[in-house]
């Protein structure tokens, strides 16, 4: 994933979060003041913590997370298979100063433009 070393500690900001049709898109501001976004189509859920003008430091992808398994038991509960969303994997934004999560997105696919 290039787009990781384009945006994680390089003094970048989340400027805004959208949601359209069923796509999640995270607006950064580059350090020399760019609207870059990164796009999650087939999103399935986020959760943020008053990330907006917080400077991203790591970003990981991962194939587990609380918020991942919260959606596996979600679907299982409601008569569906865990290969219904065998492909989404958990991105987590961190905070470049201590370290917290800023942002969590569960999606499919993943594009930066």
């Amino acid at each position: 994933m290039d787009w990781i070393n384009s945006v994680s500690n390089m003094d970048n900001t989340i400027y805004d979060i959208c949601i359209k049709d069923s796509c999640l898109i995270i607006y950064i501001k580059t350090w020399d003041q760019k609207i870059r976004q990164i796009i999650f189509s087939n999103y399935y859920a986020f959760k943020e913590k008053n990330s907006i003008g917080r400077e991203i430091g790591d970003i990981l992808i991962q194939t587990n997370s609380i918020l991942l398994e919260e959606l596996k038991e979600d679907i299982v509960n409601g008569d569906g298979t865990i290969d219904e969303i065998a492909e989404v994997k958990s991105t987590i934004f961190y905070d470049s100063w201590n370290e917290i999560i800023l942002l969590e997105v569960l999606g499919e696919n993943i594009e930066f433009v």
